[in-house]
């Protein structure tokens, strides 16, 4: 896969382009030197053209906009517009606004663009998303193309003159590529879309911090009105919210505030984490607002071949179980093939054995671990990539894989989401059919 901003060899790296036509090399631009520590870039200049499209805050123009012909169906159809390069994205506006109410503001227009199914309203690109560009010469003069991640369409395909191509293409491979220099490198961080955001949101955040109203990620999501509606706040309610994690001490990969049995002590909850794999010692995720059926979670437990035991932990389950009036048998989701659990127990963990932890049911979902599933995933993905331009036939972008389907069926991945989708489906059916309470795992 090339790299993210390719320079101008991968411009020329492709045998042939559409059309049948003469692959352009671009000239980049060598990048501008600074002395000392740059200081913040200036805002857009005011003789540059905005786009219709509002900016978002930070998003700042890197180069002058450029008379831009988006490409439609083939290589002949064609539609006026203007491109804009930002820090953030590639925006590609055309010259008359749309007269209907979504006007400009409906963006990544890239399916009935590329299909020619209507003239687009607007393209946006996110730059992060760029992995290519393309350049080259057709018959309807200089065309340049942006490739995206997994997607084996060009997400922009725009006719430009030979200058504008060439600065366009200098100011993107500059933006995306780190350069060399260091202060080059500070220069860039200084002119990103994230470092602007931030600095221009930096005055309402002290605000807001000064007067006690920033909260951080407290202001996104609130524990304890989540727990309100689940239910769990309430006195007569058979679970109750632990400080124990409140310093992360107990689990550090838990949430400061945990949902356990209320018949459970904290001290047996420090005891049980001990046996867990982590110490991820299991508690609730969810409950039925309008029931008792429960979903909690855990990691394996630290049985070994000899078939450990914590009286702490087969209580902590024995007392989840005991929350469920309707169903007393705790039902355990180990995502995870039989075989891999057997094998985890070699390495002293492993899984619930049943006559250790009563009224309970295991159940093996043969889910696979996550280095399976990543490669699986990489091999798809490749499927996905951009293919090979064909010069063959004029218009016939891509060559057809007629293997696609095998090669998707070789990768696994369709399998793996099946086997999710049926743990997914039997968790469902065992809470809202069965009225069970739930405990999932893997390792």
């Amino acid at each position: 896969m090339p790299p993210r901003g390719s320079s101008s060899e991968s411009l020329s790296s492709s045998a042939g382009s559409p059309g049948g036509g003469m692959l352009l090399k671009a000239t980049i631009a060598p990048p501008p030197t600074f002395s000392g520590i740059p200081p913040p870039p200036p805002g857009d200049p005011p003789s540059w053209q905005s786009p219709r499209v509002p900016l978002h805050v930070g998003e700042a123009q890197l180069d002058r906009p450029a008379a831009a012909q988006c490409v439609l169906t083939g290589l002949h159809e064609k539609s006026a517009g203007t491109l804009y390069l930002t820090n953030l994205r590639m925006i590609w506006e055309p010259l008359q606004a749309p007269n209907d109410a979504k006007g400009a503001n409906e963006a990544y227009a890239g399916l009935p663009a590329v299909l020619g199914l209507e003239t687009p309203r607007l393209l946006s690109v996110p730059l992060y998303s760029i992995v290519s560009k393309k350049i080259y010469r057709s018959q309807a003069g200089v065309i340049f193309e942006l490739l995206q991640k997994y997607n084996s369409r060009p997400a922009l395909r725009v006719g430009l003159s030979e200058s504008d191509c060439s600065r366009i293409s200098a100011s993107l491979t500059l933006h995306l590529k780190p350069p060399a220099n260091p202060m080059e490198v500070r220069a860039n961080v200084q002119r990103s879309y994230a470092v602007l955001h931030g600095s221009q949101l930096a005055p309402t955040v002290q605000r807001e911090a000064h007067s006690n109203a920033f909260k951080g990620w407290t202001s996104t999501y609130d524990a304890s009105a989540d727990y309100q509606r689940m239910g769990l706040l309430n006195p007569l309610s058979h679970w109750r919210v632990s400080e124990q994690n409140a310093d992360y001490q107990l689990c550090g990969t838990y949430p400061a505030k945990l949902v356990v049995p209320r018949s459970v002590k904290d001290d047996d909850l420090h005891k049980a984490a001990q046996f867990r794999s982590g110490r991820r010692v299991p508690v609730l995720c969810w409950k039925d607002p309008f029931g008792v059926a429960s979903i909690s979670r855990s990691s394996q437990p630290c049985v070994g071949v000899s078939k450990m035991r914590s009286p702490q932990d087969e209580a902590l389950l024995q007392a989840i179980a005991d929350t469920n009036p309707f169903n007393e048998r705790l039902q355990i989701i180990d995502c995870r093939p039989r075989v891999n659990a057997e094998l985890n127990a070699a390495k002293g963990k492993g899984y619930e054995h049943q006559a250790q932890y009563i009224n309970t049911k295991l159940s093996f979902m043969s889910i696979e671990n996550i280095h399976v599933m990543r490669a699986s995933l990489k091999t798809f993905l490749k499927l996905l990539e951009p293919k090979t331009l064909n010069a063959s036939k004029t218009g016939e972008l891509y060559k057809e894989e007629d293997s696609f389907l095998s090669d998707l069926d070789k990768s696994g991945w369709m399998g793996h989401i099946l086997k999710i989708i049926r743990t997914t489906a039997t968790v469902v059916k065992m809470i809202s059919v069965d009225r069970a309470s739930v405990l999932v795992h893997c390792s």
